[in-house]
C-alpha cells in the first residue's frame, strides 16, 4: 500500500514537470501554407499556419486587414467578399504572419468604346486603339484575344489598329476565360472626304421652282455618304439624300451637305423671291388744291415681291404732274387720271385726281429753292408754293435765255449750257374784297448742264463758273 502511495506521487510530480516544460517552449517562427492567394468573389480557401520549433502549443489567432475584401474565422477559412487586395494575418505568442490573398472579380460583360471607325493609310490616320469597358469596372485584369477577320486590311494587337489596305474588316475581342463575352467593331480603310464645294454655291429661285445642288468631291474619294440638310425647310426643302431643293417660301436659306464618314461639310445658300402679281393704290380718288403736293401710297402684290420698281404716269401732266416717286402736283384746275405700272409684269392701278378751284385772296408765291440744275435735253418741272386756297386767274411762265432753258406751264427743258432765270407770274384776287386782282411772282435760277447733278444746287452763287456750280 505503501508503494502503490509512492508511486502514485511520484507519476503526478513528473507530469507535473513535464507540463512545466512544455509551456515554457517559446514560438520562433509562423510558417503559412502560402504567402500569396487569389480566390475568386464569394470562394472560400483554407489558409493554415505552422508554428516553430515544432511542439509549440501557442494560439494562433487570424485577422483580415480589410474585411470588405475578404474575411477569416478562427480555422484559417478566408471567405472572398469583393474585388481587391487586402491581408491576411496569423499572430502567436507576438508573432505575425501575413498572406496577401486578392479576390477576383469576374468580368460579366464587356464592350468597345467605338464600334464603326475610318481609317486611311496616311500616316496621320492610319492607326487606333480601341477601348474595351468591363463590367464590373473593378474585375481583375481581364485578358482578350485580339482578332482582325481580313488583316491585309487591318491589323490588330491588344487592341492597338493599324491599317494595311483599303477594304472593310471586323475588328473582335474574346475574354479568354469566357468566349461568351466579346465585342466587335466595324473598321473601314480608304480615301475619305476632307473637303468639298456645293455647286452652285449661291443660288436664286422663284417660288415652287426647283434646283439640283451637287458635292463637288473629288473622283480619289472611295468612301462617301452625303447628307443634305436645310436650315429652314419651311422655306426651301432639300431632299437629304439627293439635295435637289424647292423654293417654298420667300427668303435666304443655307443648304449644309455633311458627309457621313468624315464629318467634312459644305453650305451653299439659297435666295428664294417671289414674282409680282399686282399693285393697289391706298386711293382711287384724291383731290388737290392748285399747286398742293400730295404723296400717292402704292403697294407691290405680294408684299414680299422681288422687284418692286414703279412706274408713275399722269393722263394730263398740265393738269396733275407725277414724279417717278409718286409724288402729285396740281398745276391746274381739272382732272387727270395717275397711273402706276410695276416694272415686273406691268401690272397697273390708277387714281383720279382734282384739281379743284381756290375761292380765297393770294398773298405770295415762291420757289422751294432759289437754285436748280437741268441737262441738256432733260426736264424738270418747276412747282411754286402759293397762298393755300387763293383763287387763281392767270399763270405766266417766262425765261431769261430761251436758247439756255425753256418753260412751259413749269416744265424747263435744258437746250444748251449756261443760265437762266426762270420766273413765274400769277395774278389772283386781293384781300379783302377778293374784287380786285393781285399780281405776285417769284423767280429762280436755272443751270443748263452736260453733266450728271442734282435738281438743286444749295452752293451757287453770282459769279461763279459754271464747273464750280454742281
Amino acid at each position: 500500500m505503501k508503494r502503490l502511495i509512492v508511486n502514485t506521487l511520484f507519476s503526478a510530480l513528473a507530469l507535473l514537470a513535464f507540463s512545466s516544460c512544455v509551456q515554457d517552449v517559446k514560438v520562433t517562427g509562423i510558417v503559412l501554407s502560402s504567402t500569396e492567394l487569389s480566390i475568386p468573389e464569394g470562394g472560400d480557401t483554407l489558409l493554415t499556419a505552422t508554428l516553430k520549433p515544432e511542439g509549440s502549443t501557442a494560439q494562433i489567432v487570424w485577422s483580415s486587414q480589410n474585411d470588405s475584401i475578404a474575411t477569416v474565422d478562427a480555422s484559417g477559412l478566408v471567405h472572398g467578399v469583393c474585388g481587391g487586395l487586402t491581408y491576411i494575418y496569423a499572430k502567436a505568442d507576438g508573432l505575425t504572419k501575413g498572406c496577401a490573398v486578392r479576390v477576383i472579380t469576374e468580368v460579366d460583360s464587356a464592350s468597345f468604346d467605338v464600334h464603326h471607325l475610318l481609317l486611311t493609310l496616311d500616316a496621320a490616320n492610319k492607326n487606333a486603339l480601341i477601348k474595351v469597358n468591363v463590367h464590373p469596372s473593378n474585375a481583375y485584369k481581364p485578358k482578350f484575344l485580339w482578332s482582325s477577320a481580313d488583316t491585309s486590311v487591318v491589323y490588330v494587337s491588344n487592341g492597338a489598329l493599324e491599317a494595311r489596305g483599303i477594304g472593310k474588316t471586323m475588328v473582335k475581342a474574346v475574354l479568354d476565360v469566357n468566349p461568351d463575352i466579346c465585342d466587335s467593331c466595324v473598321v473601314e480603310v480608304g480615301n475619305f472626304v476632307k473637303s468639298f464645294k456645293i455647286v452652285p454655291a449661291k443660288s436664286v429661285l422663284w417660288l415652287d421652282e426647283e434646283l439640283q445642288l451637287t458635292a463637288d468631291i473629288p473622283a480619289a474619294v472611295t468612301h462617301k455618304d452625303i447628307v443634305w440638310t436645310s436650315s429652314d425647310p419651311s422655306r426651301v426643302s432639300v431632299d437629304q439624300t439627293t439635295g435637289k431643293v424647292k423654293a417654298l417660301k420667300t427668303g435666304t436659306v443655307a443648304i449644309t451637305a455633311q458627309d457621313r464618314y468624315a464629318g467634312a461639310k459644305a453650305e451653299a445658300q439659297v435666295e428664294v423671291r417671289a414674282h409680282v402679281t399686282g399693285v393697289e393704290l391706298a386711293a382711287s380718288k384724291v383731290e388737290l388744291a392748285l399747286f398742293q403736293r400730295m404723296q400717292m401710297q402704292a403697294s407691290v402684290l405680294p408684299s414680299d415681291a422681288y422687284e418692286t420698281g414703279l412706274v408713275w404716269t399722269s393722263s394730263a401732266p398740265e393738269i396733275v404732274n407725277v414724279s417717278q416717286t409718286g409724288e402729285i402736283v396740281g398745276y391746274s384746275e381739272g382732272s387727270a387720271i395717275i397711273t402706276v405700272t410695276t416694272v415686273e409684269g406691268e401690272y397697273k392701278a390708277t387714281c383720279q385726281v382734282t384739281v379743284l378751284p381756290g375761292s380765297g385772296p393770294i398773298d405770295s408765291v415762291s420757289f422751294p429753292d432759289e437754285k436748280y440744275v437741268v441737262r441738256i435735253g432733260k426736264d424738270i418741272m418747276l412747282v411754286p408754293s402759293v397762298t393755300p386756297g387763293a383763287k387763281i386767274i392767270k399763270i405766266q411762265w417766262e425765261t431769261s435765255d430761251s436758247s439756255v432753258a425753256t418753260v412751259v406751264e413749269g416744265k424747263v427743258t435744258g437746250v444748251k449750257v449756261g443760265k437762266a432765270t426762270i420766273t413765274v407770274t400769277i395774278t389772283g384776287i386781293d384781300d379783302p374784297t377778293l374784287q380786285n386782282e393781285k399780281v405776285v411772282s417769284a423767280s429762280c435760277l436755272v443751270r443748263v448742264t452736260d453733266q450728271d447733278v442734282n435738281e438743286t444746287v444749295e452752293d451757287l452763287t453770282e459769279g461763279e463758273e459754271f464747273k464750280d456750280w454742281q
